[in-house]
């Protein structure tokens, strides 16, 4: 009886540890699960909504890119599209924090404390006008000298006659290309200018605002403003003397309008700018400069026929100033390492660039661009070490918390049910030191061995050492000789 039931508490012993082993294996697949979800959480990217338009705008298909580009390269940073009707509603829903960004123009004035990420694009006014006839110009007639001129001419020194070395600052009067005729204030007066309107919004505002700078305000000129693609044949239509557009000179939409107005003049064109753009960009904060190449407009005749400096309104993907620094830090970097991969697109004329850090602007760059480019951008590890320390100790506690719940739920094995062996060495003892004849001694002995053999089999299947106490070799001897000791006791009449 005493053997089953050691068996049977072997078989329970079992029993547990195949329990035990399933409670481990269900409490790592659940840990291992939690710690898949919160490092999907903590890793997952950073998504900005940003409202760009109208939806068959090159801007729009741009922005597109651009999103498609930082999904693909997996930056921590990713663009979501909105598709608004213009830069009016793309301001609204910035201002009403509807969207994280927006693409926007320099010259929108509704939209308040808003930072730029980036410099998508800058668009020049350029006037264009009918060139003035070529007059022939009259032959020199030939003169005779005089008697009188000759002897003035003799009477020169060699050293005044050498040419003079001009200056350097002469020189660059020299370089600076003067306006084109027709496009000089003076000719400007009582013109009719017909302004190009794009799919980004009205321009006629801006534009009368930056020639009233000269004086050529409404009751000197007169401004209408048509469609873009409408420009030509209005000025066909002879509704107008001078084209006005806001514009990237380098784009191809450029070259296409501006072949369309000269086709429309019928005549030779020039291309120039408003008056005094130098002048302009320093007094409004919405302006900038930017030089038009020689011939970067095409056409037979290579437009413009000179260089010139004109002034520029900047398309900018900004975004609200509470937007964290190392966010936007880490849009800026991924912008800046995606550019390269975009050149590609069929209109190559929208480019990402960093606004300037040293200008006072319409739109002052967010404090993420600032860090990105002066390389103070801190690491996760530097921002976030102090609650790193302070989760980890929390975690210590949560830990400590989950062991003391653990050994209630008895995911730890209790000692004495691991191994039943001190109260089967005493009992046998006990039995051994109480029994009344040989034949008693002879049946303990008999459980004796049995417990030996079972233990013995448990060692060997544990792989526990022979130096341990509860190894067989460690305790069946002296046992079984005091059992046997006892024996002779009881043979020869002993108590």
């Amino acid at each position: 009886m005493w053997l089953a039931k050691l068996r049977a508490k072997s078989a329970a012993i079992g029993a547990h540890r195949n329990g035990l082993l399933r409670r481990w294996l269900v409490t790592l697949a659940i840990g291992m699960l939690i710690t898949w979800a919160v490092w999907q959480f903590v890793s997952r990217p950073t998504t900005l909504t940003i409202a760009v338009g109208p939806a068959d705008s090159e801007r729009a298909r741009f922005l597109t890119a651009v999103a498609d580009r930082l999904k693909a390269a997996r930056k921590p940073v990713r663009l979501k599209i909105v598709l608004v009707k213009d830069g009016a509603e793309a301001g609204r829903r910035l201002n009403s924090d509807a969207v994280d960004l927006a693409v926007l123009r320099s010259d929108q004035s509704d939209v308040t404390a808003v930072r730029s990420f980036a410099i998508i694009d800058r668009r020049a006014v350029l006037l264009i006008a009918a060139a003035d006839p070529v007059k022939p110009k009259p032959k020199p007639a030939a003169a005779v000298p005089s008697a009188a001129a000759a002897v003035a001419v003799a009477a020169v020194p060699a050293a005044a006659a050498t040419p003079v070395a001009q200056s350097s600052d002469d020189a660059d009067d020299a370089e600076t290309p003067p306006t084109p005729g027709p496009l000089s204030p003076e000719r400007l007066l009582g013109r009719r200018l017909v302004i190009a309107s794009d799919s980004f919004g009205f321009n006629r505002e801006t534009v009368g605002r930056l020639l009233a700078h000269s004086g050529l305000g409404a009751s000197a000129i007169t401004l209408s403003e048509v469609p873009a693609t409408e420009i030509a044949r209005a000025l066909e239509a002879n509704r107008g003397d001078v084209a006005v557009l806001v514009i990237d000179p380098t784009s191809e939409t450029a070259r296409r309008l501006v072949g369309d107005i000269a086709r429309a003049f019928g005549g030779p064109i020039v291309v120039g700018p408003p008056p005094a753009p130098e002048a302009l960009a320093a007094i409004h904060r919405n302006l900038s400069t930017i030089e038009v190449q020689q011939g970067v407009l095409g056409g037979p005749a290579a437009l413009p026929a000179q260089k010139f400096t004109t002034v520029a309104l900047t398309e900018e993907l900004v975004g609200d100033s509470d937007i964290e620094e190392s966010t936007g830090a880490q849009l800026t970097k991924a912008l800046l390492e995606v550019r390269g991969r975009l050149t590609a697109m069929a209109d190559q004329s929208f480019e990402i660039e960093t606004p300037p850090l040293d200008a006072l602007r319409r739109f002052m760059p967010h404090a993420g661009v600032s860090a990105h480019v002066n390389e103070r951008s801190t690491t996760f590890l530097e921002k976030y070490s102090d609650q790193i320390w302070l989760a980890l100790f929390g975690l210590g506690l949560v830990g400590s918390s989950i062991a003391g719940f653990a050994g209630r739920l008895g995911l730890f094995a209790p000692a004495g049910v691991a191994d039943p062996l001190p109260r089967d060495v005493e009992r046998l003892l006990g039995g051994i030191a109480a029994a009344a004849s040989p034949a008693d001694v002879d049946t303990l002995r008999r459980e004796l061995r049995a417990l030996a053999a079972t233990r013995l089999r448990q060692a060997m299947a544990e792989g526990l050492e022979a130096s341990d106490a509860s190894h067989p070799s460690q305790w069946f001897p002296l046992i079984d000789a005091l059992a046997a000791s006892r024996r002779d006791e009881l043979g020869t009449g002993g108590a």
